[in-house]
């Protein structure tokens, strides 16, 4: 809503869906979806955001991220 870019990653590289997911936040991850963030990017860690939830045991998440593959 401020015109910052779902897409755009942090200064380390690290992509906001990614970290959003690793931290189980499923309102941010929703939102970040809906604006066009793409679940494909991977994290420092070589997982993609799919992959986080699935390890980390987020089935909510892991859900909304299948649905936006």
């Amino acid at each position: 809503g401020a015109g910052a870019s779902a897409a755009a990653a942090l200064p380390d590289g690290t992509p906001p869906l990614w970290l959003a997911t690793r931290h189980g936040h499923i309102d941010i991850v929703r939102r970040l979806l809906a604006h066009g963030a793409d679940p494909a990017l991977r994290g420092p860690d070589g997982r993609t955001p799919l992959e986080e939830a699935r390890a980390r045991h987020l089935e909510a998440i892991a859900a909304l991220l299948e649905r936006a593959r």
